[in-house]
């Protein structure tokens, strides 16, 4: 890919493929972001609302948790449904800002209007689900994860879902044994996510933190501990702590806008 950049930079390295091609392997090669924002911010200055480079926008856009020329992804999804009404990309962007957004309400409705079709996504019934579960539709959840896990309960991701949702449910001693059973010989990612879903249902601060320890043992990488913590700390304004891993979550994503806003308002508490 590389080299076919090369080929493109020598022709014209202002053209719309050059520049959206740039923006692509500076993402998903070098897995540098602000760069390739950059790149696809030159690229719709110049060539307006092109579907292929909004669409690679609205991608990157709610990969990193960025604005591109001040919009997010969910403004770029509405850039592509304004033209194209059932572009399907775009539609599961606007129902991934909804979810952002806690508009659960509006989110339920697309949500349940994309796992009605035949080739739904695994993501889409995820977000269904999840859905359900802010909105305390219980038994909505529990029967389309429970469904999903009856026909998919080798598939990881569905097994991380299933075991949400017993959480979530309240149903805590079946998510402890299924957790116990599947941790030893768990990958390293796995494992992370596993130790992270048990300290919900663990209930001493000595076992939350050795739960939240150990998944970060298994995977230093996991946001999801790093910011339970940041999050336990700041509820015990211990604030030095909390920036501790506010600053690890920060770094691993670098343009979310979210955590870059969470960072500064804690700065403010410590220096207060």
């Amino acid at each position: 890919m590389a080299s076919l950049l090369d080929v493109y930079s020598r022709n014209d390295n202002k053209s719309r493929e050059y520049l959206l091609l740039r923006s692509q392997l500076q993402h998903y090669w070098n897995r540098n972001n602000v760069a390739a924002i950059a790149s696809i911010e030159e690229a719709l200055k110049l060539y307006g609302e092109d579907d292929e480079l909004l669409s690679f926008a609205i991608e990157l856009a709610s990969s990193t948790g960025s604005k591109i020329n001040g919009f997010s992804a969910g403004d770029l999804a509405e850039k592509i449904l304004s033209q194209n009404p059932d572009n399907q990309f775009a539609l599961r962007v606007m129902a991934e800002t909804l979810i952002n957004e806690q508009r659960w309400n509006e989110a339920y409705d697309m949500c349940k209007s994309f796992i009605e079709k035949p080739d739904a996504s695994l993501e889409s019934y995820f977000n269904f689900i999840d859905v359900c579960i802010e909105l305390k539709k219980n038994d909505e959840a529990w029967n389309t994860v429970a469904s999903l896990y009856n026909e998919k309960s080798d598939n990881e991701a569905v097994i991380q879902e299933y075991i949400k949702v017993l959480i979530a449910i309240g149903k805590k001693d079946e998510a402890s044994s299924l957790i116990d059973s599947l941790i030893v010989t768990s990958s390293s990612k796995m494992k992370s996510f596993l130790y992270y879903e048990r300290s919900f249902i663990v209930k001493s601060d000595d076992e939350i933190f050795a739960s939240l320890r150990s998944s970060l043992t298994s995977n230093p990488r996991n946001s999801d501990s790093l910011f339970r913590l940041y999050s336990i700390y700041l509820e015990k304004k211990d604030y030095r702590k909390a920036q501790y891993y506010l600053k690890q979550v920060v770094a691993l994503n670098p343009s979310n806008e979210r955590y870059l806003k969470l960072n500064s308002e804690l700065e403010l508490l410590i220096n207060r």
